[in-house]
């Protein structure tokens, strides 16, 4: 998934659906077995939508809810430099996940990322938010081999505002994986996410002292 690097507040929920796009992929029996036996590409994606859900725990921390029915992965993330409620320019977030591939051959998911965006607002009810993220993967590749290596995400958000403070983002992205024993894959992806419209809050309540939230 890709997503904002800043946090939702205390019990903020957000939603996203998103579908991934392998720009390699092929669908007849034999060319899928030709790929595979020169080290390219891969066989067609049965579901490639994927659902997520987030809800803030409040102080920067959120967690999350990932996979059609039945969930598969679960994350936890963490905004250090956070443009909700600090006044810096960009936020950053450490990000921890951990499920599992539902496969023929189920096998485990971990990630541990780093996040990076910002946000630019051209009007009171449109902005650009840039993202992006790199880390430390474990997960399957195109053959459906278990790996590990560098993956990394990068993408344009752009959130409208709706009622009762919310915001619709269409965005639009790319995501690669770069196995440390195998082939390097990337992929293409879009959708859509619901989120609460970004304002400065200022700390969460009873953070850093603060005894309520300061918005400006």
């Amino acid at each position: 998934m890709l997503r904002p690097a800043h946090s939702l507040g205390k019990f903020e929920g957000a939603g996203n659906i998103a579908i991934q796009v392998d720009p390699f992929a092929t669908t007849a029996e034999d060319d899928y077995a030709a790929c595979l036996n020169a080290g390219g590409c891969s066989g067609p994606t049965s579901s490639p939508i994927d659902l997520e859900y987030r809800i803030g725990l409040g102080r920067g921390f959120e967690l999350g809810l990932r996979g059609i029915f039945p969930p598969r992965v679960l994350d936890i993330k963490y905004s250090v430099l956070d443009e909700r409620r600090h006044d810096v320019p960009l936020s950053l977030a450490l990000h921890a996940e951990a499920g599992v591939a539902l496969s023929a051959d189920p096998t485990p998911i971990l990630r541990g990322n780093l996040l990076l965006s910002t946000t630019q607002k051209l009007s009171d009810s449109i902005a650009i938010q840039p993202v992006g993220s790199a880390g430390y993967w474990l997960q399957q590749d195109r053959s459906g081999a278990q790996r590990h290596g560098f993956g990394w995400t990068a993408g344009l958000f752009f959130p409208i505002a709706i009622p009762a403070e919310g915001a619709v983002a269409p965005y639009v992205g790319a995501s690669g994986f770069a196995p440390i024993d195998g082939e390097a894959e990337w992929y293409i992806r879009g959708g859509l996410l619901f989120e609460p419209w970004l304002e400065r809050t200022g700390p969460d309540p009873g953070e850093l002292g603060e005894g309520k939230e300061s918005r400006r």
